[in-house]
């Protein structure tokens, strides 16, 4: 937990802020990467103008960092515990519609390039109760991972899908439902295997099995 004496004096920070420029640091803190300015700016309800002068009031106050990155401008938060207080304050239910705004924004913004993002992408509709396309981007982010033979992080990914499979299975057709688990305990097994663990690997084709 974060000490209450760094977590008052990260509020003391934050409290003289104007309302365009906490908005900004929000909208930062929702995403667990660098948000780049045009993402950022369909993320925010006000122009450029004031984005920028916003962003400008963040850097003068060392609560954000800008940074290049080939043609994107990057804006992060100075400190990771800036996260748990600027979002602390926000209602569920509102914590919950920016989760899922963010996430249509990446969506929509990168879509013809998601591969980057479609992590990102499946933990804001995951925050955001939003379990068949959380579920649908988890799937999507483990293959991304098997494909280049990253066999660790694609079973935490598949592990991650087939745990919330349950939630998004009422939103699901039958057949649907039950064909893309049987491919993720399969592709389970495949990264078991490719791990040495060929007992759990076996479990996981039954597992699949059953499905058919």
């Amino acid at each position: 937990p974060m000490p209450a004496s760094l977590r008052e004096a990260l509020k003391d920070r934050l409290a003289p802020l104007p309302p365009d420029a906490l908005e900004l640091a929000r909208t930062v803190a929702l995403s667990r990467q660098r948000l780049d300015l045009d993402t950022l700016a369909h993320a925010l309800p006000f122009d450029d103008e004031r984005m920028m002068r916003a962003l400008d009031e963040l850097i003068a106050e060392d609560l954000v960092v800008e940074r290049q990155q080939g043609e994107h401008e990057l804006v992060d938060l100075t400190q990771a515990r800036l996260r748990e207080v600027l979002l602390e304050a926000i209602p569920a239910e509102e914590l919950r519609k920016r989760h899922q705004a963010l996430g249509e924004v990446l969506e929509r913004h990168h879509r013809h390039a998601l591969g980057l993002y479609v992590e990102e992408v499946a933990w804001q509709f995951e925050q955001a109760g939003l379990y068949p396309k959380a579920y649908a981007y988890l799937r999507r982010t483990a293959h991304r991972h098997l494909n280049r033979s990253l066999w660790e992080e694609g079973l935490q990914f598949i592990d991650r899908a087939i745990r919330l499979e349950p939630k998004a299975r009422p939103w699901l057709l039958l057949d649907d439902a039950d064909r893309e688990l049987a491919e993720l305990w399969l592709a389970r097994s495949a990264a078991l295997y490719n791990l040495g663990r060929w007992t759990e690997a076996l479990e996981a084709v039954q597992r699949a099995e059953a499905l058919a």
